[in-house]
């Protein structure tokens, strides 16, 4: 027994919840750029060194490297901006090649605001390429700032 200090024993009983595995941030700025995508500055409020901008034309898109422990689906939250002629606008998300998901991108107020939209994708364990693209069809005039991923839940 220790000489002058008191000790206090706790039992703690934990539940087994679902926790959120930390999502994985990736500036738009670091991809692959196509079709006419650029990175810019002229708009404030991105995080990084800029934003993507330039997905005017079919075929213009920005790649992302997207590395994860485990496969599995797994939410994508894309920050952009839109302020094109008071419409919501599309634009597609391909994962390794093969087209996953349209994002529909909300108007919003002018290009100095940057809203969220969010899709459900699925990933292979490790690197997959993430690109998002204004297809033929799409209406895709948007800036992206950057791209979240997030899961699964318990993940790490």
């Amino acid at each position: 027994m220790a000489t002058g200090l008191p000790f206090i024993i706790a039992a703690v009983a934990l539940a087994a919840t679902s926790v959120p595995a930390r999502a994985q941030r990736i500036e738009a700025e670091s991809g692959q750029l196509a079709g006419g995508a650029r990175v810019m500055t002229d708009h404030p409020g991105y995080s990084g060194q800029g934003f993507v901008a330039g997905f005017e034309a079919a075929g213009a898109q920005v790649q992302l490297e997207v590395r994860v422990p485990t496969a599995g689906t797994r939410t994508m939250t894309l920050r952009y901006a839109n302020a094109l002629n008071g419409r919501d606008q599309i634009v597609a998300v391909y994962v390794n090649g093969a087209k996953a998901a349209d994002v529909v991108c909300p108007v919003l107020p002018n290009w100095d605001t940057w809203g969220t939209a969010t899709v459900t994708i699925a990933l292979n364990s490790g690197a997959n390429a993430v690109a998002i693209r204004n297809d033929s069809g799409d209406s895709g005039v948007i800036n992206i700032d950057y791209l979240t991923i997030q899961g699964p839940p318990g993940g790490k």
